[in-house]
């Protein structure tokens, strides 16, 4: 192997392949612009990690009601049980092929959050699966996640762990 197709398989695995298919916006153009996809990639699994009060949940929510909107369906796993019913009650009533666009599973302890997104993902029936509340994923979760997002090839589905 030659140091030249070496060097662009690193540069490959750094910056990323682009993808044809077009990310989920984050509702922050500059956001959107630094990541490849102008937005969250479809078919990954995606962590959101920030301090309290930084923002977190107004970006999934931006990108929730843009799902819905497109016509996709969402599930948002509530694993804390900290959730505003009032500050989503819109979203949920938005409807998808007939259907609610806006689906809250509340498990009844966080530990439970990642099998409910494993559940989610398996079924095939969401196009965006959030994981709110649930302790960091560890290695091994997460990888069985992102297998599910490439084995069931969900077209769009991206799993977010929003982590305070």
């Amino acid at each position: 192997m030659s140091l030249a197709l070496l060097r662009q398989q690193l540069a490959d695995v750094i910056h990323g392949a682009q993808s044809a298919t077009p990310g989920l916006s984050t509702g922050l153009k500059a956001l959107d612009l630094a990541l490849p996809g102008a937005g969250l990639p479809r078919g990954r699994l995606t962590e959101l990690v920030g301090a309290p009060g930084s923002g977190k949940t107004t970006i999934v929510r931006t990108m929730v009601e843009r799902a819905i909107a497109t016509g996709w369906p969402v599930a948002y796993i509530d694993a804390a049980r900290t959730l505003a019913p009032q500050d989503w009650a819109h979203a949920g009533a938005q409807l998808v092929n007939g259907e609610p666009g806006l689906w809250v599973v509340r498990p009844d302890r966080p530990a439970r959050g990642p099998w409910c997104a494993d559940v989610l993902l398996r079924s095939g029936a969401f196009a965006f699966v959030v994981l709110d509340g649930a302790p960091m994923l560890e290695r091994g979760t997460a990888v069985r996640l992102t297998r599910k997002l490439f084995e069931f090839f969900v077209f769009n589905c991206t799993n977010l762990n929003i982590v305070a």
